[in-house]
């Protein structure tokens, strides 16, 4: 199937034309981190413990702790978002939060901490060893990043080339299965987070309030839970080694150190989807649905 992209000037490389939009991102970013002018947003964001939140991921993933990927409180901004309550920037390592969006409780104390587990899923994300690169061929520009399982490639067409280019769909339905994938990994270890950090802080939370709070990512760690179950009984493994490896690989960026976890993952996670959650079918009712609202 052929597909239309944005002409790109003959006089300008995609290479430059990145720069440019980085360039004036970067600007509204800092801009944003300058003004600080969303009270609210910043007086919830005060209640966040960050030097205890760095020293939680610390312990928990070390040695694949890289300092200089935490995010600080002052590169955490507010900004309204089409697509997700906050997201991680990973080109200029900041984070970007939707408050208003994020703060839907009538409740003080439950809006702080829904900001709080944002916080977390994204630093969860910036600690995952992203990468991202911009190269070339004769014909084509190439643009990859990779955030944990998540991994994005885009290839456009130089100006000079065809105006339509071969659009390579079932690459496109693998990476939205891995990008589904990583976001249930990274909600799995936030829960744990949120949990160790809820417990040093005394939180008063009750089942329902955690379920208004972390219901956003369900389907994610289900489909995670699932691909951990199918592991565990196909290798005969304990679920909890196989889902400390996927941290393990997650925040390296790198396959799962043991060839059979990595074969056996790589069978289950078809770049079909459909085929994946059939296979899966005779699974379903052997899982624990092990849950964190105890």
């Amino acid at each position: 199937m052929k597909e239309s992209f944005p002409e790109i000037p003959k006089d300008t490389s995609l290479t430059e034309m990145y720069v440019s939009i980085d360039r004036e991102r970067k600007i509204d970013l800092l801009q944003n981190l300058i003004d600080r002018k969303f009270v609210n947003f910043e007086n919830a964001l005060d209640t966040i413990d960050f030097k205890l939140l760095e020293s939680l991921f610390q312990k928990r993933i070390h040695p694949y702790f890289n300092k200089e990927n935490f995010i600080s409180r002052w590169d955490i901004a507010h900004e309204a978002l089409s697509t997700s309550f906050a997201l991680y920037e990973s080109k200029h390592k900041v984070i970007v939060v939707d408050y208003d969006s994020v703060a839907s409780s009538d409740e003080k104390k439950i809006n702080e901490y829904r900001l709080l587990h944002a916080v977390i899923h994204e630093e969860t994300h910036a600690l995952s060893n992203p990468t991202h690169s911009i190269n070339e061929t004769e014909d084509v520009y190439i643009s990859e990043r990779q955030i944990g399982f998540d991994q994005h490639k885009i290839t456009i067409p130089k100006f000079d080339k065809e105006e339509t280019y071969e659009i390579d769909y079932e690459n496109q339905k693998s990476q939205r299965i891995f990008h589904f994938f990583n976001e249930g990994v990274t909600e799995k270890f936030t829960r744990e987070i949120f949990d160790e950090y809820a417990t040093y802080k005394q939180f008063e939370l009750t089942k329902e309030d955690k379920q208004e709070m972390l219901n956003i990512y369900d389907l994610n760690i289900q489909f995670f839970d699932l691909i951990v179950g199918y592991i565990a009984q196909k290798l005969h493994l304990e679920k909890q080694y196989i889902t400390e490896a996927f941290y393990g690989s997650m925040f390296k960026g790198e396959d799962l150190a043991d060839p059979e976890l990595q074969k056996a993952f790589t069978e289950a996670i078809s770049p079909s989807l459909s085929k994946t959650l059939t296979l899966f079918d005779n699974f379903k009712n052997d899982q624990e649905g092990d849950s964190i609202y105890t």
